[in-house]
């Protein structure tokens, strides 16, 4: 997708599949994935987005038939 490991807000948001202001706002609010700031520039590791992501897993509940379903 991208020739550098480093993406900028809009690359990230598109890696993503969230809106550039989502990014912004999770940045703003300190939760989402991790950042860095080089040179006035806010940047993203894509092996940082990676990692958030695979933290980010929920795993479905296991349904033991006493429910009714």
């Amino acid at each position: 997708m991208h020739t550098s490991s480093n993406l900028t807000t809009n690359e990230s948001a598109e890696y993503l599949r969230q809106s550039t202001r989502t990014l912004i706002r999770w940045r703003n609010q300190r939760i989402g994935p991790p950042w860095v700031r080089v040179g006035g520039k806010v940047l993203y590791r894509q092996r940082d987005l990676d990692a958030w992501m695979e933290g980010q897993t929920v795993q479905p509940v296991a349904n033991d038939g006493g429910d009714g379903l």
